[in-house]
């Protein structure tokens, strides 16, 4: 392919509708704004902007062009300020197609080139078959990159067989039943309802609540009861249809994962891009032992969808089956074990007091001020208290040859496992209160998505840390 190439002129209408889809929150907040002078002003505004930015994707269409030469993806655009993108494939760390509704109907499909520079190059339509034929175009064979070589060397693995799994849709329903993806949708609800006033007609609004106030308390309850049901379920069909027809597939040394039942993604993972495999479970699925199992990796793109750095390798698993599906797709990492060092009984206060100081001076500011409603600061010290407890009995760390497992909370519980020469930082941490107990502190850090992320472990025994620290020096000490 040495003659540039245009994308499909679908990628106007795709490009567009990502625009809007953008901007609706905006266009809400520019109706408030202009509709309390002239609702005809708001559309003609709305029209306007709408127009100029159909045009400004026409004209970006014409000024894209793209082609393969010599073993380097070349990318030209921009309107006004032309810029030139040179891709060589030896720099390529995954080439990921996704294929939207409208891709489906047309045969086409969208590809994004992913380098270990966090930086992403994407043709938003081309015909399927143009997108196969640029992807044999410039993968490479990732098992001949040193560092997967290492990693070969190694563990003796031997990456040429294919496995795959599939989720199956009674776990996905479950996924979905506890999924805290509802809060998020109560969130954008009660947003709305906090709009509403500004947006419908003062006459509509004031009968309404009139109607609202005539109510029995019981009917209340009833309709907020049926809003948090209709989110649920709606989080529920969000869940299946991101995550339909789930597929992870191990190919010599790339996952390769697909989902989606509308909008069809397919993910590709080299395996030496991996630093960390983690399982993290919410509050809803803890219960159940069911939780999510992810990946750090190293480069590549955010899941904007996600909000996430991580990739999601699997989005329900049993804690049962984590050793099973480790040994199959990635079994560098080894076996989980549970038998982890955790905080002593000494360390217990201080982790009630770091999630509970706050709402303690409210308590007691309450009681003086408005004893009346002293219960509510109250019923908040309690919740704090359990969740320090939790975060008490949940903290550990293992240490297994060259691998390391820590196990923290923020509310929902997270395992994590990486290996010795994937850590780019441990540092032991010490104040003085832990100072005058006994106790340290570990943080450390790993590479992902956006260059970097800490994790924090606090208040062990001051010689357990330094047995961790201890045998971080000594496996870099063999490594040099």
């Amino acid at each position: 392919m040495s003659n540039f190439s245009r994308l499909h002129p679908l990628s106007i209408l795709s490009s567009f509708f990502s625009d809007l889809k953008t901007l609706f929150f905006s266009f809400i907040l520019l109706y408030i704004w202009i509709s309390k002078y002239s609702i005809r002003l708001f559309f003609l505004v709305l029209i306007a902007i709408i127009a100029l930015m159909l045009i400004g994707r026409i004209i970006g269409w014409f000024r894209f062009h793209y082609r393969v030469l010599e073993d380097e993806l070349q990318i030209e655009e921009g309107v006004f300020i032309r810029k030139k993108t040179y891709i060589s494939k030896y720099r390529i760390q995954s080439i990921n197609v996704t294929e939207g509704i409208l891709h489906r109907i047309f045969s086409l499909a969208e590809l994004k080139v992913e380098t270990a520079s966090n930086q992403t190059s994407t043709l938003p339509a081309i015909r399927k078959a143009k997108a196969a034929e640029l992807q044999e175009q410039l993968q490479t064979d990732k098992g001949s990159l040193t560092e997967a070589q290492d990693d070969v060397e190694e563990n003796g693995l031997e990456n040429q067989v294919v496995n795959e799994q599939t989720v199956t849709t009674k776990r996905l329903f479950f996924a979905g039943m506890t999924s805290s993806g509802v809060t998020v949708l109560l969130g954008a609800v009660l947003f709305l309802f906090s709009q509403i006033e500004e947006i419908i007609p003062d006459n509509v609004y004031n009968d309404a609540t009139t109607l609202v106030l005539k109510l029995s308390v019981t009917i209340i309850v009833l309709v907020a009861f049926l809003a948090l049901l209709l989110s649920w379920f709606v989080s529920i069909a969000m869940t299946m249809i991101t995550n339909g027809k789930f597929t992870i597939r191990k190919e010599q040394e790339e996952l390769i994962i697909t989902r989606g039942l509308i909008e069809k993604k397919r993910l590709t993972i080299p395996l030496h891009r991996i630093q960390a495999i983690g399982f993290k479970q919410n509050l809803f699925r803890e219960p159940f032992g069911f939780g999510t199992v992810y990946a750090e990796v190293a480069g590549g793109e955010i899941d904007p969808q996600q909000k996430e750095t991580a990739k999601i390798l699997f989005p329900i698993m049993k804690k049962s089956e984590i050793n099973a599906f480790l040994e199959q797709f990635v079994d560098r990492y080894g076996k989980w074990e549970d038998t982890f060092i955790q905080p002593p009984k000494r360390a217990l206060m201080g982790y009630l007091m770091r999630v509970s100081w706050v709402f303690f001076i409210g308590l007691i500011v309450s009681i003086i001020f408005i004893p009346t409603y002293s219960w509510i600061p109250g019923i908040l010290v309690l919740l704090s208290l359990l969740l320090g407890y939790a975060r008490y009995k949940t903290a550990g760390i293992y240490m297994n040859e060259g691998r390391l497992a820590i196990q923290f909370r923020r509310y929902g519980k997270t395992r994590l496992m990486t290996m010795h020469k994937r850590v780019q930082m441990l540092e032991r941490k010490q104040h003085p209160f832990q100072r005058r107990s006994n106790l340290a502190s570990i943080r450390l850090a790993i590479l992902n998505s956006i260059g970097g992320v800490k994790y924090h472990l606090k208040s062990f025994e001051e010689h357990d840390v330094h047995q961790v620290t201890s045998w971080y020096r000594a496996l870099i000490k063999e490594r040099n």
